[in-house]
């Protein structure tokens, strides 16, 4: 079963810039390397990316989600895309294996438009990480 979030430590928080594009990514402290993690990935699709970056993008998730172990007892990817809209590309449990999970990832499309950014960290937060409670 994936890790409950009820405190999300400064160090277990990693934001990936590349291209303009921000990944929001959990990632597991040194002390923690054999526990399970959900990754939540944000990318943005907005026409300052544009299609060719977005697809860099994508391929650098799918090598990251390539070197962890993917399944429902197991860690879990879900990805949110943002450009004038905000979408879950999808869920945290809509992946078994890696094979899947990338197949997954290669579908998710571009949206084109400005950054909602902001959008985009309030649908990971309500939408994708649903077991997270805030520290207000």
């Amino acid at each position: 079963m994936a890790q409950s979030y009820p405190f999300l430590p400064l160090d277990v928080l990693a934001m990936f810039f590349a291209l303009d594009v921000v990944t929001l990514v959990f990632v597991s402290p040194p002390a923690c390397r054999n526990s399970i993690y959900d990754y939540v990935f944000l990318l943005d699709g907005s026409t300052s990316v544009g299609p060719g970056n977005f697809e860099l993008i994508k391929d650098f998730v799918s090598r990251f989600v390539g070197r962890i172990n993917i399944g429902t007892n197991a860690n879990r990817v879900g990805v949110v895309t943002f450009g004038s809209n905000v979408e879950s590309a999808f869920y945290l449990n809509r992946y078994g294996n890696v094979n899947d999970l990338r197949n997954g990832i290669n579908n998710v499309r571009y949206l084109g438009g400005s950054s909602n950014i902001a959008e985009a960290f309030r649908q990971a937060r309500t939408d994708q990480l649903t077991d997270f409670v805030s520290l207000n």
